[in-house]
């Protein structure tokens, strides 16, 4: 019986851990970013709840940050996912490829 509680404190533990870590990732990605792409400015905005917003284009869509990587898709279309390779530096973020510039007055919330 103690070995059970043991081991159920531990990955109660393990899996805090693991949520605070994932939650610091988002924080850091909050905000409206920007780059020069293809002659144009191109906007784009990760909301804290959820929303991935191209303000290029209009479309809004959901996201979510899972082991260094940014999943975006449309609500209830499993099949849309896409998985994109993220970093975050100060107020760059580096998005795939493409680097884009957090745009002043985009709080971190």
């Amino acid at each position: 019986m103690k070995r059970v509680l043991i081991i159920f404190t531990v990955l109660l533990i393990i899996i805090t851990c693991l949520i605070s870590c994932s939650a610091n990732g988002n924080i850091k990605l909050i905000g409206k970013w920007s780059c020069e792409l293809y002659g144009s400015e191109q906007i784009i905005e990760f909301t804290k709840d959820g929303s991935f917003i191209d303000h290029t284009s209009g479309s809004v869509n959901r996201y979510l940050v899972s082991g260094g990587k940014i999943v975006t898709y449309v609500e209830d279309t499993p099949e849309s996912k896409v998985a994109i390779e993220y970093k975050v530096k100060g107020d760059i973020l580096v998005f795939g490829n493409t680097e884009y510039k957090k745009l002043s007055g985009s709080a971190v919330n």
